[in-house]
């Protein structure tokens, strides 16, 4: 099968190379024959064939059968007419079938469609099919398409059936194509079969906003055991966003109260069981890992604070815009003002009620007023001789309700005095006076 060396397999049907070496110590060899057949000292491919003193000869127009195997036997004469025993060779197998291969796969198990390394590239492909004379060597390339070289060109890979290729000067948003062939041990080499590409990935998410609570931003609450937020905006072009995280701290990208913490592709958290202070502002922040593990920047919500003090109110007007009154002569209209404060959050709503009991609303049911501190009752239909009570409560902006306080009442009279008679003088009725 090769002038230089013994092979054990070739992929020629029809030519073989047969070379022999032969001695004799006395006479010297007159001449050598040689036979080819399926088994040692068989002439049935090639009958024995005169080579005159010559030690090679290449046999052509052959018609070697595949996967079968060939052995040369070869003989020598000398001068005075000795015959060699024969010796033949250890047999070559014909292979003319190229190794078969099936997928790449881009990485180091499973296909993955990107990668965060801009350094390195990996791949792991099943054995080839080969049932003759077996894998040789498998070789690998790299390129910017399918089936190209131009990153790295064909490189042998011993018969390991993966490569990882370190080194690399890799471009983000690229896509990279692994391609492998394989060669046998007849020299028959496979199809080229490449993978279906890689894209590097080395720029993190895009990072959005973080908003306190679940709907519009909020600063303040007056739960001392959970905080919530919600965000958007967040964006990955290439691997995608493959989960969030979020920690909790005391200032701004902090995490002494909660740290880092997976959130999956949640985009809104409320976290219970927290222990939280009155007066303290907590601040929760996000960031976002792709699918190949790049983390973008952190964005950090405005801060909530807590407050769990209650508003005040400090004073129940009634009948009058300036001073409380006890009597007033209308049963249709009524003069309300109210005074609050709050010392953190602020008010965010008085409500008012009026009703002939302090802190009763049976005659104006609870009524929100805003952050106004005053109105005026109108189209009622109060009772002569009864006496109404006004009552306010205030609501901060953490939800925190006051206490309700209540007027001292104010008494409907609408009967003017009536009078009898007038006498003239200091006593009884006189007609002159000195």
């Amino acid at each position: 099968g090769s002038p230089t060396a013994d092979i054990d397999y070739q992929n020629s049907d029809t030519t073989l190379i047969i070379i022999w070496t032969g001695s004799d110590t006395a006479s010297g060899i007159a001449q050598y024959e040689y036979a080819l057949g399926t088994a040692a000292a068989a002439s049935n491919t090639v009958a024995w064939t005169n080579a005159g003193t010559s030690t090679a000869d290449t046999l052509t127009g052959l018609s070697l059968t595949e996967d079968s195997t060939y052995y040369l036997s070869a003989r020598a004469t000398d001068v005075a007419e000795n015959l060699s025993v024969v010796a033949s060779g250890d047999g070559i197998t014909i292979d003319l079938t190229a190794p078969v291969g099936t997928i790449v796969n881009d990485g180091t198990g499973d296909d993955i469609a990107y990668t965060g390394s801009d350094s390195t590239l990996s791949a792991v492909w099943s054995a080839f099919t080969e049932t003759v004379s077996g894998i040789s060597k498998y070789e690998y390339a790299i390129g910017t398409s399918s089936g190209g070289t131009a990153v790295v060109d064909w490189t042998n890979n011993t018969t390991d059936t993966s490569v990882t290729k370190a080194g690399l000067t890799l471009t983000s948003g690229t896509v990279y194509y692994i391609s492998i062939k394989a060669t046998d041990n007849a020299e028959n080499e496979s199809t080229t079969i490449t993978s279906n590409g890689v894209i590097v990935d080395t720029d993190g998410p895009i990072a959005g906003t973080v908003l306190d609570g679940l709907g519009t931003d909020i600063d303040w609450t007056n739960s001392t055991s959970v905080l919530t937020a919600t965000w958007s905006g967040f964006s990955d072009t290439l691997s995608g966003i493959q989960k969030y995280e979020y920690a909790i701290g005391t200032s701004s990208g902090g995490t002494a109260v909660v740290d880092w913490t997976n959130n999956t592709t949640d985009t809104s958290v409320t976290k219970a069981g927290l222990t939280l202070t009155n007066g303290t502002t907590y601040y929760l922040s996000v960031r976002a890992a792709d699918n190949v593990g790049n983390v973008s920047t952190i964005v950090t919500s405005d801060g909530i604070t807590i407050d769990t003090d209650v508003p005040t109110i400090s004073s129940v007007i009634e009948g009058s815009p300036t001073a409380d009154i006890d009597y007033q002569n209308s049963d249709t209209t009524l003069i309300i003002v109210w005074t609050g404060s709050d010392t953190a959050s602020g008010i965010a709503q008085y409500e008012y009620a009026l009703g002939t009991a302090a802190a009763a609303s049976n005659t104006v049911a609870w009524t929100n007023a805003g952050t106004s501190t005053a109105d005026t009752l109108t189209g009622l239909s109060l009772t002569e001789d009864s006496t109404y009570y006004l009552s306010a409560r205030a609501t901060d902006v953490a939800e925190n309700l006051s206490v309700v306080a209540s007027g001292d009442g104010v008494t409907i009279d609408l009967t003017a005095p009536a009078g009898t008679i007038v006498n003239d003088g200091t006593g009884d009725d006189i007609a002159y006076s000195g």
